[in-house]
């Protein structure tokens, strides 16, 4: 209620926060998906791009 979003958008956005640090370490796609808790890579893609604009890949090739 505090937050004004649902408990899985908000859990989606950690996860996606935690998958763009282990991007940035070097980590493969599909191994930060499986570490930020996602079981499939087609709702890993369309949660992280939800909460970062921005596909995963974008995160490997510019290591923001």
């Amino acid at each position: 209620r505090h937050t004004g979003v649902t408990m899985s958008f908000y859990l989606n956005r950690l996860r996606t926060e935690f998958a763009i640090e282990r991007l940035a370490e070097g980590v493969p796609m599909e191994e930060a998906a499986r570490d930020a808790g996602f079981t499939s890579l087609s709702n890993f893609y369309r949660r992280f791009k939800e909460h970062s604009g921005h596909s995963p890949g974008y995160y490997v090739n510019n290591e923001t």
